[in-house]
């Protein structure tokens, strides 16, 4: 079998006559295709124009034929031989990944005079398989070539042009090479060709047919890709690139753009990494396809889809994400400390509104009014300002988020924006320090001749609703519900007991720290509350050292004397603490009820809850 190129380029047909190209031609006509055959919906000698056409659109169509000389084409003009084209055409990229098996030729102005001839390849395997030229057999129909058949039982599928992808088994040299001289000097291995394909062609560095494959560089010979395309037709070795390999890219193409990017956009910003990270199997899915015959597309799902879709996804939280946070940043860095801000902007879902239980302390100054009358408006600013910057630094001190300021007074919650254990207890100490620190306040005051503020605290563990509450033009994290209105009436009830910091009964089971000295006050009931709670004193660090843990005693001796209606016992009692600690508020509230109760006891079915008439 002999083999013939189709010239295509100026450069192919330079120094090659009108002379020539007819009798190279003349001599082709002794090798069309073997069996050419229309389907119905080629439509009759149309369908073949038109085949001939989608050859031209492409720039398939030869524009003249190199072959042999008459005498070796002569020897070769029966069944028994052949001749067959050895072009390959190369993508865009000059990468050989296609053959043709068919190429359309002739040099008569009407195409309908034109033949099909046969690569090198198929002429190959027909004279390999023994068959006749009615078993070797073109079929095209309307959208071009169909299927080549190779006898009743092999028949190939190319392309609408015939073309074929090759499935590479190796890289260069993956099949046996023997030298030409060796063969012409019988230097062989005997049974070396015996009942097998033998492709002759040039390999040596610098005058061989070298091409780019997919295996790398432009190193591959010319004539063993043609030895590919053949083992894959006799062994049915195929790359297939059909309708399941589309959808299969389409369906990647898919998960790497819609799905990853909606996951992308949601997870947390370490995840996107991920994104990046899924070419390395999507790589091995390709690459275990393609062991298998399927050609699968990796540049476009990857590189046009993952990769741009990880970008913009990127660069979308960057630019928008980086504004929500400072948004964030610029909206808490009033109410929290810079650590809480850390958190919450690791996870912004926790400024949304929720129900969540927490600790709220509201405090107080005591007699403000008649502070702000003796003050201009530029000492009461500066007295103010000082003393609400320390009570904040000391809230976030212990990770507590101020709320709002009230004209004088703080509020601040606990266990919001995220949940902690001990909230209620760092509450508790934090108070403690804003005593301490206002005592010390108090002391340069005085000395500057203003006046020495008291405050009053409440404290009350809850649910409550917290998160970013207001309206569309301006809102604020807060927190509501009845867990801060009793707060707020605890701080308030520090003007009747003449206490400092007053907590609820949640809050107290909240306290384990031996270091906060508490006392049972009172079982009250306050306004607009049915249910009523029971409430504790914390004793200043001051009063905790001077003998707290006695007054805590002698004031619970009274408080049980009081429960169990013993007035006298219970007067005694009061009368005992106020002999220790004369200004003992609580001591002189209980001490004035048992005098009246003394005098006109409650019903029978008091119950020692006391009711408090006002807020």
């Amino acid at each position: 079998m002999l083999g013939n190129y189709f010239l295509y380029t100026k450069a192919d047909l330079q120094g090659v006559s009108n002379e020539a190209l007819d009798r190279y031609a003349n001599l082709m006509a002794f090798f069309p295709f073997p069996q050419v055959r229309p389907e119905p919906s080629a439509g009759g000698e149309a369908g073949r124009l038109r085949l001939i056409q989608q050859y031209e659109d492409l720039y398939l169509v030869p524009r003249g034929v190199e072959g042999n000389t008459e005498l070796l084409t002569g020897v070769v003009a029966s069944e028994k031989g052949g001749s067959g084209f050895f072009n390959v055409a190369v993508d865009a990229d000059t990468v050989v990944r296609r053959l043709p098996l068919a190429i359309p030729y002739g040099r008569d102005a009407d195409r309908a005079n034109w033949d099909m001839y046969a690569s090198i390849d198929v002429q190959a395997l027909r004279l390999y398989l023994g068959l006749t030229n009615e078993q070797t057999v073109l079929n095209y129909g309307g959208a071009g070539v169909t299927s080549i058949e190779f006898g009743p039982k092999l028949a190939v599928h190319p392309d609408d042009l015939s073309r074929m992808m090759v499935n590479y088994r190796g890289p260069t040299r993956t099949y046996p090479y023997v030298s030409f001289a060796d063969a012409a000097e019988k230097k062989f291995a005997p049974g070396t060709f015996k009942d097998r394909i033998v492709l002759v062609g040039a390999s040596a560095t610098g005058i061989g047919d070298l091409r780019a494959t997919p295996f790398g560089a432009i190193d591959f010979p010319g004539v063993e890709i043609h030895a590919n395309l053949i083992d894959n037709i006799l062994n049915q070795k195929f790359l297939m690139h059909g309708g399941p390999q589309v959808l299969t890219d389409l369906a990647f193409i898919f998960l790497f753009g819609i799905p990853l990017g909606m996951w992308l956009a949601l997870v947390q910003p370490r995840w996107m990494a991920f994104g990046l990270l899924l070419l390395i199997p999507f790589a091995g899915i390709v690459y275990w396809a393609f062991l298998h015959g399927w050609w699968l597309n990796f540049i476009v799902p990857s590189l046009f889809t993952l990769v741009p879709n990880v970008g913009l996804v990127a660069l979308y939280r960057v630019l928008i994400e980086e504004q929500e946070k400072r948004k964030v940043r610029g909206a808490f860095q009033q109410y929290v400390s810079p650590e809480v801000i850390r958190r919450v902007l690791s996870d912004p879902e926790l400024v949304q509104p929720r129900k969540s239980e927490i600790t709220v302390l509201f405090s107080d100054v005591r007699g403000f009014t008649t502070i702000s009358e003796k003050l201009d408006a530029q000492e009461l600013a500066r007295l103010l300002n000082a003393y609400l910057t320390e009570m904040t630094r000391i809230i976030f001190r212990h990770q507590g988020t101020l709320d709002k300021y009230i004209g004088d007074a703080v509020m601040a919650i606990w266990g919001a924006p995220f949940t902690e254990p001990k909230h209620g207890e760092r509450c508790c100490m934090a108070a403690l320090s804003m005593l301490s620190r206002l005592s010390e306040l108090q002391q340069g005051w005085v000395s500057e001749g203003l006046p020495a503020m008291e405050i009053g605290i409440g404290i009350n563990t809850g649910i409550a609703s917290v998160g970013n509450m207001g309206s569309s033009l301006r809102y604020g994290y807060t927190a509501m519900g009845d867990t801060v209105n009793l707060a707020s009436r605890l701080e308030g009830l520090n003007k009747e007991y003449g206490t400092s910091i007053l907590i609820s009964e949640s809050t107290r089971a909240d306290v384990t720290d031996d270091k906060i000295v508490l006392r049972e006050i009172d079982f009250i009931r306050v306004k607009g509350k049915n249910q009523p709670v029971t409430i504790f004193e914390i004793l200043s660090e001051r009063a905790a050292a001077n003998d707290g843990k006695e007054l805590v005693e002698m004031f619970g001796r009274g408080r049980e004397a009081y429960k169990s209606r013993n007035w006298s016992a219970a007067r005694s009692a009061f009368e005992d603490v106020l002999g220790r600690w004369p200004s003992d508020g609580p001591s002189l509230v209980f001490l004035g009820r048992c005098d009246e109760y003394l005098l006109e006891g409650p019903g029978a079915d008091w119950d020692g809850v006391h009711v408090m008439k006002y807020k």
